[in-house]
């Protein structure tokens, strides 16, 4: 009698739960939120199927998440907006079968662009066997700025003829911070008037860069000297 008792109250359990379904019909999906917290879950796979899903949002906030994504074939990602990208140590990039196009600009030409590349020159004279210095230029700017290029020219002045007079001299460049303290020293000879500088060298504010001439020839001579900086 008891296992007649149960039997009918299965049965009546079983047809509540089918009618229940059956008047559900077409009602809306249920939204669940789910929160997930990386340190009690090793692994989590997510298949999205849906179709009509109008936007995806992922924040992972782990320290120490490693994150694969495989999209099925033919799926699009479209990155719309201004996307700042940071890479800090060593990053391993394979890019198959793609078509891309890269911004390749340098540094420098991104400067030159926005306008933030400046110049500076000094020149003067030295008498033979003498030795000259000027400050080509004082990084006044109130922020750090990065020295591109160094140039300098020498040509004897007031000779009748060059000839008898040949020209040699020796060509120094030296950093300093405000205080007068150097930093960095660059040699030139004659035959390397423009001194390329990769990585381009910080001047700090009110930093200054001093050429030095040294002329070992026998006649006077007139100089200029010029900086290249980049503003950050």
């Amino acid at each position: 009698m008891e296992r007649k008792k149960y039997a009918i109250l299965a049965l009546l359990v079983g047809a509540i739960i089918v009618l229940g379904v059956m008047c559900m019909g077409d009602n809306p999906d249920w939204t669940l939120p789910v929160s997930i917290r990386a340190q009690e879950i090793e692994n989590l796979s997510v298949d999205i199927a849906s179709q009509s899903i109008s936007e995806l949002t992922i924040r992972i906030t782990g320290q120490d998440v490693p994150v694969t994504i495989e999209p099925a074939a033919g799926v699009t990602f479209n990155i719309t907006g201004d996307v700042n990208a940071t890479i800090q140590g060593t990053a391993d990039i394979n890019i198959k079968n793609a078509e891309i196009t890269v911004d390749v600009a340098t540094v420098r030409e991104k400067a030159s662009e926005e306008n933030k590349v400046g110049f500076a020159s000094k020149g003067g004279f030295v008498d033979d066997g003498d030795t000259k210095s000027v400050v080509v230029f004082t990084n006044t700017l109130g922020q750090t700025v990065y020295i591109e290029m160094l140039t300098f020219t020498v040509w004897k002045y007031n000779v009748t003829d060059p000839t008898l007079y040949p020209l040699d001299f020796r060509i120094d460049f030296g950093f300093y911070y405000s205080d007068g303290t150097e930093f960095a020293w660059f040699y030139s000879n004659p035959g390397q008037n423009v001194i390329s500088l990769n990585p381009a060298v910080p001047l700090p504010p009110n930093g200054y860069i001093t050429f030095y001439i040294k002329n070992q020839g026998n006649a006077p001579a007139e100089f200029e000297s010029s900086v290249m900086y980049r503003k950050p």
